[in-house]
């Protein structure tokens, strides 16, 4: 899989519906323990921060797929511009 096909693929599913609703699910019932689980339990505590903080990088790891791979079009884009212009600058430049 290029990283485009990557990306297209990430941001489909962070478009998604069932991921987004499937992410919301997970946080609000890892939120849910917290709140019910018995004040200083820093065990339970430290678990689902834990979680919490791997469901985040989840979809953080989605994100970044798909800026990278927008970055990275957007060089490529500056860099074919800029060769045009030198290639326009030197076939200009031969004619006089």
């Amino acid at each position: 899989m290029t990283p485009l096909e990557r990306a297209d693929r990430a941001k489909e599913m962070l478009e998604s519906p069932i991921f987004k609703a499937v992410f919301e699910d997970i946080k609000a019932g890892l939120v849910g323990r917290l709140i019910a689980s018995p004040f200083g339990d820093s065990d339970e505590h430290h678990q689902i921060t834990l979680a919490l903080q791997a469901l985040n990088s989840v979809k953080t790891q989605f994100q970044r797929y798909v800026s990278d791979a927008s970055i990275a079009k957007h060089n490529q884009e500056q860099d074919d511009y800029m060769r045009r212009i030198k290639e326009s600058v030197h076939v200009s430049g031969s004619r006089g």
